[in-house]
């Protein structure tokens, strides 16, 4: 359907402008002095959604600001309009010290989170390409330093989702990423191959 849409579009859009640039000469004959056919349109369109056809494959590298983490990820378009990604992050939530404890001790948890899902491309044009981003997490957490009620329980939850956008311009883009139910973030560089 949206091929069809913008087949429409592109007609309408080409067949007014071929009228603009049709003129009339001494004789009162209407001469073209550029005419784009049907045929040529779809095919500067399947040029504009082939455009990253080659780059099927990006690499993310992303930092978290809530706990100083890095994270790394791949993501694989499987059609022109959906993708899969996997990210890896690893970082440490650190709590405020205990001023009433006689050690001064800071709470700190690390953990590694896995995360999982779909991307949904939704612009592609020549210069660039669009995505709405959203899958599920997973989250080791290693609670040897952790003093109970020293911070939010909520980041500390094993599984969680999370949702996003970004968008690649050329082979370099910009995303982010934001966990809801934990509040935290991921801000990630994309790098397409």
């Amino acid at each position: 359907m949206r091929r069809t849409l913008q087949n429409i579009l592109c007609g309408t859009l080409l067949f007014t402008l071929s009228t603009f640039l049709s003129m009339k000469n001494a004789d009162g004959q209407t001469t073209q002095i550029h005419n784009i056919t049907m045929k040529e349109a779809d095919k500067e369109m399947d040029r504009a959604q082939n455009i990253y056809s080659e780059r099927l494959n990006t690499l993310h590298l992303g930092f978290q600001p809530t706990d100083f983490g890095l994270s790394i990820g791949y993501s694989r378009r499987i059609t022109p309009q959906f993708g899969l990604y996997s990210f890896l992050s690893k970082g440490t939530y650190i709590a405020p010290p205990d001023f009433l404890s006689d050690n001064f001790e800071k709470s700190r948890v690390g953990h590694f989170k896995i995360s999982l899902g779909g991307m949904l491309y939704t612009r592609i044009d020549y210069y660039g390409k669009a995505f709405i981003i959203g899958g599920s997490t997973y989250s080791f957490n290693n609670k040897k330093n952790y003093r109970p009620g020293s911070m939010n329980e909520k980041g500390l939850r094993k599984l969680s989702f999370e949702f996003g956008a970004g968008a690649t311009i050329e082979k370099i883009g910009l995303g982010v990423l934001f966990d809801a139910l934990k509040g935290e973030s991921n801000v990630f560089m994309n790098f397409a191959f």
